[in-house]
């Protein structure tokens, strides 16, 4: 539910930028930019194409630069909350293309560019659920 809250604050604080600034001056304008029907946790710009990372599911969809429409592209092991995930920076040996995805299990999961491949990166050595490691919050 982050994520509303994120929303609403950035749609508040237009709002208000829009008022501060008076008539004539350029607003901050926002519209939908892509319909996904999806329950979204997370959205990760690749370069190419966004991931869309659904809540609880974990399936991964993948859409071009207009955002739709949307393709299968990986899948992680069903688990209730959030996961996060992060574009490799394709340095200090991270494969380039490749997608690390944070679990609320400890789990990090490397997919393979393409979303081919899917495997255990890393399990953090903690048994409760964490706070995400891989979350820009």
């Amino acid at each position: 539910m982050k994520w509303v809250a994120t929303a609403l604050g950035v749609l508040a604080l237009g709002m208000s930028m829009t008022a501060a600034v008076g008539a004539g001056a350029p607003a901050a304008l926002f519209r939908i930019y892509a319909r996904t029907g999806l329950r979204l946790t997370d959205i990760v710009w690749t370069g190419r194409q966004f991931l869309y990372v659904e809540n609880t599911s974990n399936r991964i969809a993948a859409a071009g630069p207009a955002g739709m429409p949307l393709a299968p592209f990986a899948t992680l092991p069903r688990q209730v909350e959030e996961t996060r995930c992060r574009l490799s920076p394709a340095t200090h040996g991270f494969a380039a293309g490749a997608l690390y995805c944070h679990a609320p299990d400890n789990t990090i999961y490397r997919i393979a560019a393409g979303g081919t491949q899917v495997a255990v990166f890393a399990t953090l050595p903690s048994s409760a659920r964490s706070r995400l490691v891989l979350c820009h919050c």
